[in-house]
């Protein structure tokens, strides 16, 4: 809606107020009631400032969208703070159109732990987004916007590509180590693309299929239909591994164990923040253990920050952890050579 003249930003909120009563009021339809909420969002154009008409609409956008993140039913007003995430997010978009043409993406690699002696058992690689002044964003702040460009395959492809070669080359050193990638929903949903281009990949960089490891997350499950589900068997059969990420978060997370050709189960962070003040976590870190175990899987403890938490998950029967515990103590550039000498971690 255009409004004009009105005298301040109360009016505007109050007749937004109507309009989200109106649209609310139940409708009744062969003997049911339906209702419907609106999400409004509201912005301003002062008389004595030109803006462009898809301007405005933007900052509309933002705000509704700010009322949907709130809850149902809800008003909100375009502000500063909205602005400086609106261009925060046409920004990472920026990037995001351009990672890999400019080479954007960087891969870093967290070691995982055998707990029994210390050594590097696997390690999992992360992708960062370089920004123009070199600075890097975390995944949390542009997974998410990948994923509604619909540039989030092409990413993790690539990822996943570049990992594997630093992996190829630790090999050629003589590190025997697994390789753990993150895989999301729409790889997986598009199953035969992501088998050829996973064969493809380690029969050109020579990597074995065993070294792989793909991690996935409740969504993927979710997503699962029977094509899927054959495909990653499939895989399995190659020699990749399939890890479930976050596991004991989600309710699906056992039958992640029943379907799914699982061989991995990576018990979710909260857990062990919270193990040496909570005996229900410390317990709930026992479990995994103990499934794992009974299943043959491998288990995970991610999230290790401490010494305390080290010494927990030890004691419990848990077979390998990573965390900045083990980050700070690895030291990748005297131990393990560096792909092209253009990736740190």
């Amino acid at each position: 809606m255009l409004v004009e003249d009105l005298p301040n930003e109360a009016a505007a909120v109050a007749l937004a107020e109507r309009i989200e009563r109106a649209v609310s009021r139940p409708i009744r339809l062969h003997g049911d009631e339906f209702r419907v909420t609106a999400s409004v969002g509201l912005t301003f154009s002062p008389a004595d400032e030109v803006i462009a008409a898809n301007e405005l609409l933007h900052n509309a956008d933002s705000a509704m969208y700010q009322s949907k993140r709130q809850g149902e039913g809800r008003v909100s007003l375009f502000d500063e703070s909205l602005r400086q995430a609106a261009d925060r997010r046409a920004h990472i978009e920026e990037l995001l159109r351009t990672a890999l043409t400019k080479e954007r993406l960087v891969v870093h690699y967290q070691p995982i732990i055998a707990l029994h002696d210390g050594s590097v058992a696997a390690i999992e690689a992360l992708i960062r987004l370089r920004d123009d002044d070199q600075s890097l964003l975390y995944p949390v702040e542009f997974l998410g916007v990948a994923e509604e460009l619909g540039l989030l395959m092409p990413i993790e492809n690539a990822a996943l590509r570049e990992s594997c070669q630093q992996a190829r080359v630790w090999e050629a050193a003589g590190h025997t180590l697994r390789l753990s990638v993150n895989v999301c929903v729409g790889q997986l949903a598009d199953i035969d693309a992501f088998e050829e281009m996973v064969h493809k990949t380690l029969a050109d960089i020579e990597l074995p299929a065993d070294r792989l490891t793909c991690e996935i997350t409740e969504h993927a499950y979710l997503d699962a239909n029977p094509r899927t589900l054959q495909g990653m068997r499939r895989l399995t059969a190659a020699g990749v591994s399939f890890s479930v990420d976050d596991f004991g978060t989600g309710f699906g997370s056992m039958t992640y164990l029943r379907s799914m050709p699982i061989q991995e189960i990576k018990m979710d962070r909260s857990f062990v923040a919270h193990a040496p003040n909570e005996p229900a976590a410390a317990a709930i870190i026992r479990a995994h253990a103990i499934l794992a175990s009974e299943l043959g899987v491998r288990c995970i403890a991610e999230g290790v920050e401490t010494p305390e938490q080290h010494a927990l998950v030890s004691a419990v029967g848990v077979g390998l952890a990573q965390g900045h515990l083990y980050q700070s103590r690895w030291r990748r550039p005297t131990c393990l050579p560096v792909c092209r000498k253009r990736r740190a971690c």
